[in-house]
């Protein structure tokens, strides 16, 4: 939980109120910690406080601005224009072929690239086409996939995730079809310089030297060449070159700071820090959603901008879909889908029962509409579980 306090005044739909300036038996709310919905919630809490505390990683954060500047033209625009058109469950074949034909493409690329020949890009960008189009119907069945990595493969993982956060981010944030689809294939190649780096110093686990992280870096000088060899957009060339660069300036290889970095690079190299913190290095173990979120925030306004950064936590919600989750009633789920009006309630499907033994059928349950199980007991998250927990690989019931 990450809280802030908040005048009143200041309050608005969207916020996740998590404390009051006094105690709630004091007040008429039932629930101890609730969704701001609507204008008449706002006057409903003027009535009886001065200030509450929100919580920023279940809803807006009071610097959240109304609008969002657009990648291309620096317009204005409003987050949440696309809506879900299909269930999670129901888009999941669908993704599944479109996450593992792009990850096919992307391996072809990667192939062809440290091997010095043309990159495949024709095909990449239809199978990258597909993906998008899923996306739009349903983030989370991609998002879920995503997060499913296969084992020693994660060049081509990451690929794929830093793809599908960033689409998810964009589609938040109301980009267009066309700069979805741009923004999908810089987060596919942005990387690719990399097949020009050792292998040995990109799997190094201890902390690399003064010279070993200039040689690791120029995978950026890399990564244009190629691209600019492939006759790639202008655009997932910028990205390429600007993915490492900081919103205070701290990044590489210009040190660009602030509006100087483009959006799209902005958004793939936050998708890139978050998707490689989730997932598992040869020096480290993948840390917990919540965990990266908390490390992330840190770096709001100072290495990320902070208001992308925030729509990025507000796109991913608490339970991101592929998460790990225990039930109070002990039985252990991955999260299937968010549910948009109650982030705490998401649709999610039960792996063991309460005695954390392997069920031998995966039911899929809706918190939000189911409060109680066969037995009578209440029904909700206990907690978030870290990854590998009781033994359980995600991937192996969805890939």
């Amino acid at each position: 939980m990450i809280e802030k306090k908040v005048a009143c005044s200041d309050l608005r739909p969207g916020m996740y109120v998590s404390r009051l300036d006094r105690p709630w038996l004091e007040t008429p709310f039932v629930l101890e910690g609730f969704q701001v919905e609507v204008p008449e919630d706002v006057a409903k809490i003027r009535q009886h406080c001065e200030y509450v505390f929100i919580d920023v990683e279940r809803g807006d954060d009071v610097n959240n601005r109304s609008g969002f500047l657009d990648a291309a033209a620096g317009v204005a625009r409003k987050p949440g224009g696309w809506q879900e058109q299909t269930a999670t469950d129901l888009e999941l074949p669908a993704a599944k072929q479109c996450v593992q034909s792009v990850a096919a493409e992307i391996e072809k690329a990667f192939s062809a690239a440290g091997a010095g020949a043309d990159l495949p890009l024709r095909q990449l960008k239809k199978k990258i086409s597909e993906l998008v189009d899923s996306a739009l119907r349903n983030s989370d069945a991609s998002l879920l996939l995503a997060r499913l990595k296969r084992k020693d493969d994660y060049a081509y993982n990451h690929a794929i995730g830093v793809s599908v956060l960033s689409v998810a981010l964009g589609k938040r944030l109301s980009f267009s079809l066309s700069e979805l689809r741009t923004l999908a294939l810089c987060g596919s190649l942005f990387d690719i310089g990399k097949v020009n780096i050792p292998d040995g110093l990109l799997t190094k686990q201890g902390l690399l030297n003064a010279a070993e992280v200039k040689v690791l870096r120029r995978h950026v000088d890399f990564g244009v060449d190629i691209l600019t060899k492939a006759g790639a957009v202008p655009t997932v060339i910028e990205v390429a070159h600007d993915h490492h660069e900081r919103h205070d300036g701290s990044g590489y290889p210009t040190g660009k700071s602030g509006g100087d970095i483009p959006v799209f690079a902005q958004i793939v190299g936050l998708a890139d820090a978050y998707d490689a913190m989730i997932s598992n290095r040869v020096y480290r173990g993948a840390m917990s959603h919540e965990a990266a979120v908390r490390e992330l925030y840190e770096m709001r306004g100072s290495v990320f901008n902070a208001e992308i950064l925030e729509q990025f936590i507000q796109c991913l919600g608490t339970y991101p879909a592929g998460s790990l989750i225990e039930l109070t009633t002990g039985e252990v789920a991955i999260v299937m889908q968010q549910n948009q009006v109650r982030r705490l309630r998401p649709q999610v499907m039960l792996v063991l029962d309460s005695d954390k033994n392997p069920l031998e059928n995966f039911p899929i349950i809706n918190l939000l509409s189911e409060t109680e199980d066969s037995l009578g007991r209440s029904l909700a998250i206990a907690k978030s579980l870290d990854p590998g927990s009781y033994g359980i690989e995600p991937a192996e019931y969805f890939i």
